[in-house]
């Protein structure tokens, strides 16, 4: 959740079906090039704010509760 907005910088597939699958590829099939570059660039910018330091709090949190 943290990497993927719907229709914002990808598209979710309901597990375990097909038709959700078809429905997706042809979104991206649809979809220009500069939209689909521009899903890219935000997926870039979702992804900055997963640093080494926030990383590092999170694994300390999951281990000071074991």
């Amino acid at each position: 959740s943290a990497f993927l907005k719907d229709e914002y910088n990808g598209f979710t597939i309901k597990p375990c079906s097909v038709e959700s699958m078809v429905d997706v590829f042809k979104k991206i099939d649809l979809a220009s090039s500069d939209e689909l570059l521009v899903m890219g660039d935000r997926s870039a910018e979702l992804a900055k704010s997963i640093t080494p330091l926030t990383w590092a709090e999170t694994f300390m949190k999951f281990i000071n509760t074991k």
